[in-house]
């Protein structure tokens, strides 16, 4: 009725506004338009009969049922058609507009039964739908609504609204009683306990966080639950699976406040910091553990002791539930007989035993089988890598690997080799731990040796996976590796020099190794690689050389080196967008570097491309290249500038031509260059040419 009397009003408001043709239409539109009557639905009526001897029955009968209260509300909420959360949002909403509009008039008995309305559907909300009081219900309402009577009569309130709410309700001499969600009993013995916000649960232990910490990504986690997860390796947020700047964690103390305060609010237990939780597959294998960290030898006659060298230290053990252990049996490939977490235990503890065993060649091929196993298990998944990686058997792998080379076994060498470059695949944790048990010297041995190229490449393909992590690129490029892997550029596979080229790339990418880099004839192999036309290498040539310009040793050897900038400029010409991004940025890099390069770059004929690069490439390669075309400008004002006080001064031979140079020449040299010029310029030098372009 209201809505249809605001209506009627605003169309008065725009009638004298209007012309006249639509101002008679208006008119006629409120004269049947105050002749319509709205009625309500009958669902309507009935949700509206029901609450009224709802609210009647509580007026006459204080020890009326809080079930049977729930019980009509709900019915009454089901013939209002509210089934989400989202319509219960709303429907809060208006009772509170309600108030405020009752509240301006003064109309005490509306009031009050509106904030009745709102405990019941506060009431209603927590315990008969629990769908409906996650976020939004749960939340706003406890925070939004009045405490109920019977919650004022279980515990005493502070909060003036409350007070003010429970001797108005006395007034109205009616008493509704929702659960007293206050007390513990009720919690206990409701059939839909409370549930917290989603706020103040761990998105990993899915329980009240009792030390929430923030992580960089910006996400709030259990202190215990977040510091677990990086220890596995991981460097990215678990829930937005963001890589993450850093892994410092900060206190949440306004959730964790906000945590206190709602469970003393609903007496509500306080939580607990969870207990160290076991990574979903992470493990330890228990008796090579205990002989590692005691340096016992192994419990069989023909073992040999591990030294501290071969052998890292190993973590305590940690308990894996025996659901995820079948799951990894199931996914990984065990025998269906080896499926129950014994066996799977009893599996992987046999194979740090078989690995760490004496060299005989009885045990050859059941050694061999339990690293073949271990290189399959770990190609695919990387829960299975974690898993692997924490129970203690990379140094047993390269224990086995210090005992396959001492014994000249290629097969055990391979196999091995590729064993270890599966663990370590996108696994930080296990790239660092590699390193950490001294594998690096070991496959610089194998790398040195005499052994066959298959073996030879298995070990680069683990020098290429390590080498990603930042942390192993200094330790890698002092190790000695890198004359290793620029040799192989000339006597690989093509998928050796590809892994080789590739883990020379990651390597260039610290500038502490760019030294070594230049020194080993890294620009000369790349000129060659280049001049080869490869396609698949040629980014990767062109992105190490464009690392290595924070040398200033390298301007000067891509100068002297024969044809380099050549086949950059042949690149330049032909290559990809990102290929010629790179290749003018070393040219901008040469041109600062002094006039002679510039004459050297100017000689190739790169301004066409430069110019098809500044209209059509992208925005950093024509920025790059229009800073460039500039610096060849002014650069070519200087040469045209000295070419003309040369030719004066070689066909005049008189005294007057020498005044005439010293006033005209020297006064357009100052105009041009804005500085003199001293004869000794023009002394003969080989470095010393006219472009013609």
């Amino acid at each position: 009725m209201r809505i249809k009397e605001f209506l009627i009003q605003s169309l008065r408001n725009l009638e004298p506004n209007i012309p006249d043709k639509f101002a008679q239409q208006v008119s006629r539109f409120i004269n049947e338009l105050q002749g319509i009557s709205f009625e309500s639905n009958a669902s309507d009526k009935d949700a509206g009969k029901e609450l009224l001897l709802l609210l009647q029955k509580e007026k006459e009968d204080p020890d009326f049922s809080v079930d049977v209260e729930l019980e009509v509300f709900g019915l009454v909420i089901m013939k209002l058609g509210i089934k989400s959360s989202k319509e219960v949002t709303a429907e809060k909403h208006a009772l509170q507009r309600l108030l405020c509009s009752t509240r301006k008039v003064k109309d005490k008995k509306t009031e009050l039964i509106v904030l009745c309305l709102l405990h019941l559907l506060q009431n209603y909300c927590k315990f008969c739908k629990p769908e409906l009081s996650e976020e939004t219900c749960a939340a706003e309402l406890a925070c939004s609504c009045p405490a109920s009577p019977s919650e004022m009569g279980s515990q005493t309130s502070t909060s003036e609204q409350d007070s003010d709410f429970s001797s108005e309700l006395c007034f109205l001499e009616f008493h509704p009683r929702g659960a007293a969600i206050g007390t513990k009993d009720s919690v206990s013995g409701s059939c839909h306990p409370l549930t917290p916000p989603q706020e103040f649960v761990c998105p990993i232990s899915l329980q009240i966080m009792s030390d929430p910490v923030i992580i960089s990504s910006g996400q709030t986690y259990e202190r215990v639950c977040i510091e677990k997860w990086f220890e596995e390796g991981h460097d990215t947020c678990p829930k937005t699976q963001q890589k993450l700047t850093h892994l410092v964690v900060t206190p949440n103390y306004c959730v964790k406040g906000l945590i206190t305060s709602w469970c003393e609010r609903y007496s509500f237990p306080l939580p607990r910091a969870p207990s160290p939780m076991p990574s979903p597959i992470t493990s330890s294998v228990v008796a090579f553990s205990e002989c590692v960290t005691e340096k016992a030898y192994l419990p069989h006659s023909d073992s040999t002791p591990l030294s501290s060298c071969e052998v890292a230290t190993i973590g305590s053990p940690r308990f894996v539930p025996d659901g995820v252990i079948k799951r990894l049996g199931m996914q990984n490939g065990f025998p269906v007989s080896h499926r129950t977490s014994g066996s799977v235990m009893n599996t992987l503890n046999d194979y740090a035993k078989v690995l760490c065993r004496s060299p005989k060649p009885s045990f050859r091929c059941e050694q061999l089988k339990a690293v073949e196993d271990i290189r399959r298990l770990c190609r695919d998944n990387s829960d299975t890598r974690i898993y692997i990686g924490d129970a203690g058997l990379i140094p047993a792998l390269v224990h086995f690997l210090n005992v396959a080379f001492r014994f000249d076994d290629d097969d055990a060498m391979e196999i091995s080799c590729l064993a270890l470059l599966n663990v370590a695949i996108n696994n930080c944790r296990n790239k660092a731990e590699i390193v950490n048990v001294g594998a690096v010297s070991l496959l610089l041995k194998i790398l040195g040796s005499e052994a066959p190229l298959s073996v030879r490449e298995a070990a680069i393909a683990v020098f290429l996976t390590v080498s990603c992590l930042d942390e192993n690129k200094p330790t890698l490029g002092s190790s000695g590796v890198i004359p290793h892997l620029i040799s192989h550029l000339d006597s690989g596979t093509a998928r050796g020099v590809k892994d080789a080229l590739t883990t020379l790339f990651n390597l260039s990418i610290f500038p502490g190794n760019h030294a070594c880099l230049l020194k080993e004839g890294m620009i000369q192999k790349i000129n060659k690689l280049l001049t080869l036309g490869d396609l698949e290498l040629t980014e990767k040539c062109i992105t190490i050389l464009h690392n290595l310009m924070l040398l200033e040793e390298t301007h000067r050897v891509i100068a002297e080196t024969d044809g380099c900038l050549s086949v950059l400029a042949d690149v330049f010409d032909t290559g990809t967008p990102k290929e010629k991004d790179l290749i003018v940025g070393i040219f901008l890099t040469l041109s600062k570097a002094g006039a002679d390069y510039t004459r050297l770059m100017l000689n190739e004929g790169v301004i066409p491309s430069l110019v098809m690069l500044s209209v059509n490439g992208t925005m950093r390669g024509r920025e790059k290249a229009q800073k460039l075309l500039q610096h060849f400008r002014e650069q070519r004002q200087k040469d045209t500038v000295l070419h003309d006080v040369v030719e004066v001064l070689c066909s005049s031979k008189s005294s007057k031509a020498e005044d005439l140079l010293g006033k005209s020449a020297k006064a357009l040299l100052r105009k041009k260059t804005g500085t003199g010029l001293s004869l000794a310029i023009f002394r003969k030098s080989k470095s010393f040419s006219f472009p013609r372009c």
